[in-house]
């Protein structure tokens, strides 16, 4: 999933931050981002399947 959201603050990526955690990369490596908010892996998952289309 990394590379499909990005922070709503600074434009940034969110990027996985150990197993099961994402983050805004720009906070996480340099602080250049305020927006410490992060959104655990399990709570994505099932908003980022793929969607399966037929027709």
């Amino acid at each position: 999933m990394s590379g499909l959201l990005f922070c709503g603050q600074c434009g940034g990526p969110y990027t996985l931050r150990g197993s099961d955690l994402f983050a805004c990369s720009s906070h996480v490596t340099n602080g250049s981002c305020t927006n410490s908010r992060t959104i655990p892996r399990p709570d994505l998952e099932p908003a980022c399947s793929p969607v399966s289309r037929t027709g």
